[in-house]
């Protein structure tokens, strides 16, 4: 079935519907901390719709929606939206690859937009999934209770798992080969994602650290504010360890594959701070060339996002990236 005729039908008919399975298929966890958390993250496995609707002229291929595996009981949280950037010349050629994208805790999608459009331009289809309460799920009045932070990770950490299967429902997508990328939040919630089952065949992490608790205790600018609204919500520092253990990456951390995981760390973070980049990175097995540092903080490592966007282009192909207009001069 061709994406483009799916999409010119969809513009006149409204928004076309694919039928999509769970394969939530997780072994079981290896310490009693893995087993809670998988429970935690469990859901019965069925079949879901999942609804694309073109917007004409828009910049995306459509918007995703599919039914969150986890509802919370909000409506607007509970439905699921995904951006499609469609890859580049696959309008009319062979299934390509998929690149499920996360975004950073400011949810103004800025950095995963741009991430989803440099994927797209190499021919690699990028989702840019909404978290709850961000984005087309946004409740504002929610999203500043802080108390209801673990509902939402967990939440959206089941999203981003059936995310997976919703994408691979879809045309024009080769669905053997769908990876996750995280940014800081994001990171988190595909890295705990990831390490359900392996579902996705690579993790792209940036800005991403283990031990969750340190990193609220030591973290400056958006870690800091995420920990005096837990304070302003009336979370102790005992009931917030327990709520952040429930979702601590470090907990699945050795199921990722350590071959197909890649942690992109700045070396003067002081959200994530260096020593919990490396926490992670050990948990996970990460060697030399799966755990790369770049010279800057959480922000100005943006500076080198086109030699990361490169990176995991090569990856997903399998090969070296073709060089942009702007390399090439």
């Amino acid at each position: 079935m061709l994406l483009l005729a799916a999409g010119a039908a969809g513009q006149e008919s409204g928004a076309r519907t694919y039928v999509a399975r769970d394969s939530l298929a997780p072994k079981p966890g290896a310490t009693e901390e893995a087993r809670n958390l998988l429970r935690l993250l469990a859901w019965q496995p069925t079949k879901f719709e999942v609804s694309v609707r073109p917007e004409q002229g828009s910049w995306t291929g459509g918007i995703v929606t599919f039914p969150s595996p986890k509802p919370q009981g909000n409506k607007r949280a509970d439905t699921v939206f995904m951006e499609w950037y469609v890859g580049k010349g696959r309008r009319l050629l062979k299934p390509a690859p998929a690149v499920l994208v996360l975004h950073i805790l400011s949810g103004r999608m800025v950095v995963a937009r741009a991430i989803a459009r440099g994927l797209a331009n190499q021919g690699i289809h990028a989702f840019v999934l909404h978290l709850p309460d961000y984005g087309r799920r946004e409740n504002r009045a929610r999203r500043g209770d802080a108390s209801l932070f673990p509902h939402r990770m967990v939440q959206g950490v089941a999203d981003v798992r059936r995310g997976r299967d919703a994408i691979a429902a879809l045309p024009c997508v080769d669905a053997a080969r769908i990876s996750v990328q995280g940014t800081s939040l994001g990171s988190l919630a595909a890295s705990v994602a990831a390490g359900i089952d392996g579902a996705f065949v690579n993790v792209f992490l940036a800005l991403a650290g283990g031990d969750l608790v340190s990193v609220l205790d030591k973290g400056h600018k958006s870690a800091a504010a995420l920990k005096r609204q837990l304070q302003r919500a009336h979370v102790t520092r005992e009931a917030l360890a327990q709520v952040v253990a429930r979702l601590e990456p470090l907990t699945l951390a050795d199921r990722l594959d350590p071959q197909r995981t890649w942690l992109y760390s700045g070396r003067s973070d002081r959200v994530v701070p260096k020593e919990n980049a490396i926490k992670l990175a050990r948990a996970v097995g990460l060697d030399a060339e799966h755990h790369l540092w770049v010279n800057g903080n959480h922000y100005t490592s943006a500076l080198h996002a086109g030699g990361i966007l490169r990176h995991m282009v090569e990856q997903v192909h399998g090969r070296p990236a073709p060089k942009t207009a702007a390399e090439k001069r």
